[in-house]
């Protein structure tokens, strides 16, 4: 984001900026503990910054759509992952280039994004609850659920660590 910055246009300037409200607003979740908010804004900074990235490699389309909501992960609260599925429909419905560009961005890079965290996070949480594999746990406590730790450990430099 900060080398995108560099090299903007003025009249991105604004796009820009609610991206990077909502990457510190996440990160500020983050370090407060209330993870699922931070991995909301941290995919919504994602979603934001589409139209700085350029052009898609691909158009989303109803059918790519579908596709990648058929990628969430079945038995599990996918509710975020199923809200940006939700803004891409939105933006292939429409004529908004901006909106339309998000769209493709929830499938290629946003829901991929959430996807791994939570895949992470998941496979983390169940070798955390066999008692055999109890120290690859990382520190969290029996009570920390998988959805706590996507941010923790897959999504950025925690603020002990350098930014």
């Amino acid at each position: 984001m900060t080398t995108q910055y560099e090299t903007m246009q003025r009249a991105d300037h604004a796009t820009y900026i609610r991206a990077s409200a909502a990457l510190k607003q996440a990160r500020s979740l983050n370090d407060h503990g209330a993870y699922e908010g931070a991995m909301l804004q941290y995919l919504l900074s994602r979603y934001l910054f589409a139209p700085l990235r350029g052009p898609a490699a691909a158009d989303a389309s109803p059918e790519r759509i579908d596709a990648a909501r058929s990628t969430l992960p079945a038995g599990e609260d996918a509710s975020i992952g199923e809200l940006f599925l939700q803004f891409a429909e939105e933006g292939v419905a429409g004529n908004n280039p901006d909106l339309r560009r998000g769209a493709s961005a929830v499938v290629d890079d946003v829901l991929p994004a959430y996807l791994a965290a939570i895949a992470a996070a998941l496979h983390r949480h169940r070798r955390r609850a066999h008692p055999s594999r109890s120290r690859w746990s990382g520190g969290l406590s029996p009570e920390t659920s998988p959805i706590q730790q996507v941010c923790w450990y897959a999504m950025w430099p925690t603020s002990s660590t350098a930014r």
